[in-house]
């Protein structure tokens, strides 16, 4: 029993270590400089009419021949946003699937109990083509029929 209770901590303490790290990641590139080349006029105008799309929404811009280095520098800004964001939602999947399989075996539960319950047959139709189940209340066309004489087996199917 505590070395199941030991296991459950550690799992629950490496989770919130992954989780840290990934708040850590995001606070890291959002806090970045975002090293951009202001180009000439046209580029001021476009600031002051609204300024920029955000800049996950767009594309870095061309750095000019002379920016050495800047390219390279924007370009592993790019990957690293990319990677973290890969890695961030991977750590949350496998977070999430932990703790729906924790909780299945808490609650013995099988995938087969959790599956959705197959729609129920249709037992009973007329010639209109209207269905009963059999399940709850006679349908009304059912119920007409029957209290009109006619026997509920007339109308079963199969």
């Amino acid at each position: 029993m505590q070395a199941e209770l030991a296991r459950a901590q550690r799992r629950a303490q490496r989770a919130e270590a992954e989780a840290a790290l990934a708040r850590q990641l995001r606070a890291e590139l959002q806090l970045a400089p975002r090293e951009r080349w202001e180009g000439g006029s046209a580029e001021r105008r476009r600031r002051k009419a609204g300024g920029p799309a955000p800049f996950s929404q767009r594309a870095p811009p061309e750095p000019p021949a002379e920016a050495h280095g800047r390219a390279s520098r924007t370009r592993k800004v790019a990957a690293t946003a990319a990677t973290t964001k890969r890695w961030t939602a991977n750590t949350a999947r496998a977070a999430a699937i932990r703790w729906i399989q924790a909780a299945m075996a808490n609650y013995g539960l099988t995938m087969e109990e959790l599956a959705p319950a197959p729609p129920p047959v249709v037992c009973y139709r007329n010639a209109a083509g209207q269905k009963w189940n059999g399940q709850g209340e006679m349908s009304d066309w059912l119920q007409r029929a029957v209290n009109a004489g006619q026997s509920k087996d007339f109308f079963r199917i199969g």
